[in-house]
């Protein structure tokens, strides 16, 4: 198995452009009632409810303002 490597170049290029396509599409995100608590010695499985491209672009926005965690 080849071993995910994380390069800090390419997550802020990344970073720019997710969260300049959100603010560009949407007028708001917002999180509806309390974010449950995630015990961070656990993986998390984060899955959404539609099947559209910009489910990944959510996913990378919650993990980056509430998550808080390394993602693959």
């Amino acid at each position: 198995m080849i071993k995910a490597q994380h390069n800090w170049f390419a997550e802020k290029i990344f970073r720019i452009y997710v969260f300049r396509m959100l603010k560009k599409h949407f007028a708001s995100i917002s999180i509806i009632g309390k974010f449950p608590e995630l015990n961070v010695n656990f993986p998390t499985l984060l899955i959404p409810n539609h099947n559209t491209w910009w489910d990944g672009f959510f996913v990378y926005f919650l993990n980056k303002t509430v998550i808080r965690q390394t993602i693959y």
